[in-house]
């Protein structure tokens, strides 16, 4: 194990053929000090480890007793299979202290009944904060997604499919419910944003998120439009980010202008397209369009290349100081 700083937060490197009683060892001895922990995937790992040795050494991270942040990441070129079982007993001796969970580059294995007990581990965090799920097969994730909505204290959340994910929108709405979430981030949770429809409406009374990020391959016609009356009707937005690898047309991104207008809240606003797939006229048009319409409410800057699309910032809005009395 490694120390990153005052002794306090470890990277732990597991090889193949590593010594885990000797890990284990180490981290029992540091049981009271230890309150942030990465675990580092290589190769074969859990392919080559005993499955007792592995138990062992998930619930001795779990018990920890000062743990507040877990990171779990591959490295390599492999993306390793973490067994759900193996997550569940680690998060269900850690659930007192936990403030932050990332699984990194991971693709979660399991049956049934295995993630029923990871649903339940996960929703009983309560003092999670921050949710970072980046994994590879996102679609065997549904029950956890969906149970992280009822974390109480959460306030950051992750979801990041490596791939486009076919079953997330769905328990993902869970999370438009949450009393206590402030940052949101989808990426390729759906095809579209037409998919995110649900998603959408219900951030439309959600007034409590204050930053969005939504990325999927299209933003369609269907999905622009209800992002368009979501921004209309939410007041608590204060940056929103959307990218997407095409857009139906220029009428879907320039129909966001009167929305923008009205919203209130609203700090920072912006629509990423791939320029491999998007006609940079048209791009470049709407953005001619957004900065003449919204001149004097936002600072409007088109952007060109492989990423382009438009910046919306608010201007600050100046006030007269009282004129002195004579």
């Amino acid at each position: 194990m490694s120390s990153n700083s005052e002794g306090e937060a470890f990277k732990v490197a597991l090889r193949p053929r590593v010594n885990i009683n000797s890990t284990i060892e180490e981290l029992k001895s540091q049981q009271s000090s230890l309150t942030s922990i990465q675990l580092n995937f290589y190769k074969r790992f859990f392919e080559e480890a005993e499955e007792e040795k592995l138990e062992k050494l998930f619930e001795a991270v779990g018990s920890l007793k000062a743990l507040k942040t877990l990171i779990f990441t591959s490295k390599g070129s492999n993306v390793q299979v973490v067994p759900a079982n193996l997550l569940a007993k680690c998060l269900n001796k850690a659930s007192q202290n936990l403030e932050t969970l990332h699984l990194d580059n991971i693709r979660v294995n399991a049956f049934d009944a295995n993630m029923d007990c990871l649903s339940d581990a996960l929703a009983d965090l309560e003092e999670l904060k921050v949710l970072k799920l980046h994994c590879e097969d996102m679609d065997v994730l549904e029950q956890p997604i969906a149970a992280a909505g009822q974390i109480p204290t959460l306030e950051i959340c992750e979801i990041e499919s490596a791939t486009i994910a076919q079953k997330i929108a769905e328990p993902s709405e869970s999370l438009c419910w949450s009393k206590s979430l402030h940052s949101l981030k989808l990426i390729n949770v759906a095809q579209s944003f037409g998919d995110l429809f649900d998603v959408i409406s219900l951030l439309a009374v959600n007034q409590v998120l204050q930053e969005l990020t939504l990325q999927v391959s299209e933003l369609d016609v269907k999905g622009g439009q209800e992002l368009v009356k979501m921004l209309a009707y939410n007041s608590s937005l204060q940056r929103v980010v959307l990218q997407a690898e095409r857009m139906a047309n220029a009428t879907v991104g320039e129909a966001f202008i009167p929305s923008l207008a009205q919203n209130e809240s609203l700090q920072y606003f912006q629509i990423i397209l791939d320029g491999r797939q998007s006609d940079m006229k048209v791009v470049r048009a709407m953005g001619v369009k957004f900065r003449d319409t919204l001149k004097g409410t936002y600072k409007v800057t088109p952007r060109a290349g492989m990423a382009m699309g438009v910046i919306c910032e608010r201007e600050a809005v100046e006030v007269e100081a009282p004129a002195e009395e004579e």
